[in-house]
């Protein structure tokens, strides 16, 4: 393929470099090495949401809130960087250079309240970062990489939540089918080339969770690589959606917001409850082995509440709840003298993880016969 056939400009070019690298058509060596080209001559990097409600709210005065929901937005967008940067979610290894790059300019305008987000520096910066990540990924992995940041911030994550929602429907409509008039059907003969937009950019996602061979939420890569493209998959995914979901959960009270990006995505009043009380990645469950140190313990009624990290790494901390009444004196007295020696242990844990981090765990038992 031709070297200015990689270049992006709309939804269309995005689903045909996806398309190539599947089948093998666009190789590392095609891809140059230079992320941030791809998308570089975009026109669509920027994001628009349009709000419709009452008028005397929304006029494009930009409330309290709304500029609480643009922060959470923008909190969002570093904790994606950070993961592909760093791989991790603590913000405190964000450099100043980082937040310089990563910076959205928001713009408003007069009327019914239209804001823009201008999101070419993060793109680009984003692209930077992904290029100096090693762990064995290939150029491909870094492009599908961030042709997944590019597409799920430019509308993808709405698309994604409303074809779902879509297909929800539809299986209730279809046991209730006798019950359609003609007029339902002519609405959604008017909303096919809408739907199809929509269809294609939830297409392009999962093509490109296809190509980086993994699954969300994640399962147990092999090896470096798909652990990191995994990880930073998910992180896309969920921060993408939490990013969408500050600015709507700003205004509950609108009749309708348009998202306008890659494609345009409309969500009424209904849409937009639905969409901020539904999880944007789902938790699972999993019972794991772990080797931990201990930050802080504190013995509450009958349990123990410890703050922990995984060994080695002060990014990976969460809640260990421990039950007193299953374990032995000796155990508990384990637990104490690993925090107050600075001690590893090792620990079975029914650990509940979302997005590839444990968020909090409860100790099953303690393997207490030798030090981790």
């Amino acid at each position: 393929m031709a070297a200015e056939a990689l270049l992006v400009n709309n939804l269309d070019d995005l689903n045909n470099l996806v398309t190539g690298i599947r089948e093998g058509r666009i190789t590392d060596e095609q891809l140059g090495g230079n992320l941030a080209s791809i998308f570089g001559a975009s026109e669509f990097q920027r994001l628009r949401y349009t709000i419709k409600g009452d008028p005397n709210k929304y006029n494009g005065s930009l409330t309290p809130t709304i500029c609480k929901a643009l922060y959470d937005f923008q909190t969002e967008l570093y904790k994606i960087y950070t993961s592909a940067a760093y791989q991790t979610e603590n913000l405190q290894r964000l450099k100043a250079a980082d937040k310089e790059g990563l910076e959205v300019v928001f713009l408003a305008s007069e009327g019914s309240l239209e804001i823009l987000a201008q999101l070419e520096s993060f793109i680009n910066t984003c692209a930077n970062a992904l290029e100096k990540v090693t762990k064995g990924m290939t150029g491909t992995q870094k492009t599908l990489l961030l042709s997944l940041l590019v597409l799920s911030i430019l509308g993808g994550s709405i698309a994604y939540f409303q074809i779902e929602a879509d297909a929800q429907t539809e299986r209730q409509q279809q046991q209730h089918a006798q019950d359609k008039d003609m007029r339902q059907l002519e609405l959604k003969e008017q909303q096919q080339q809408h739907d199809a937009e929509l269809k294609k950019m939830d297409m392009i996602k999962s093509g490109i969770l296809d190509a980086l061979k993994v699954t969300v939420p994640l399962d147990d890569p092999k090896t470096d690589s798909e652990q990191v493209a995994a990880s930073t998959a998910e992180a896309i995914l969920e921060h993408s959606a939490k990013a969408h979901e500050s600015v709507l959960k700003s205004v509950p009270d609108a009749d309708s917001v348009s998202i306008e990006g890659m494609a345009k995505s409309t969500l009424s009043h209904d849409d937009i409850i639905k969409y901020v009380s539904t999880p944007s990645v789902k938790a699972i469950t999993k019972e794991m082995s772990l080797v931990i140190e201990i930050d802080s313990i504190k013995k509450s009624d009958e349990r123990l509440v410890i703050n922990v990290h995984l060994e080695g790494n002060t990014d990976a901390s969460f809640t260990l709840y421990a039950d007193t009444s299953f374990l032995e004196p000796n155990e508990i007295r384990f637990l104490f003298d690993c925090f107050r020696d600075d001690r590893s242990l090792k620990v079975n844990a029914n650990t509940k993880i979302r997005a590839g981090v444990i968020e909090k765990a409860t100790l099953i038992s303690i393997d207490n016969t030798k030090e981790a």
